[in-house]
């Protein structure tokens, strides 16, 4: 089957457009994985300073906990 001039520049450009799109879901992919992977191990490195935290004086404790800024583990604690 021969394609003219447009049915040629017409198929090329969908085929651009499928691959840009492809691309850009794969950055998107990648950058939610890498966030997801930087919280995970933010989250590994602060849970040792809550519980310091928590511990090195109630009132700064009462203060978070008043304005909803503690963490979760910090529950387990008390």
């Amino acid at each position: 089957m021969m394609f003219d001039g447009d049915d040629y520049a017409r198929e090329r450009l969908d085929e651009q457009s499928r691959q840009k799109v492809r691309d850009d879901v794969y950055k998107l992919v990648m950058f939610g994985v890498i966030i997801e992977w930087l919280m995970a191990a933010l989250t590994s490195a602060t849970t040792g300073f809550w519980f310091d935290l928590t511990h090195a004086d109630t009132s700064i404790f009462q203060w978070l906990k008043l304005n909803n800024l503690d963490a979760p583990n910090c529950y387990l604690l008390e």
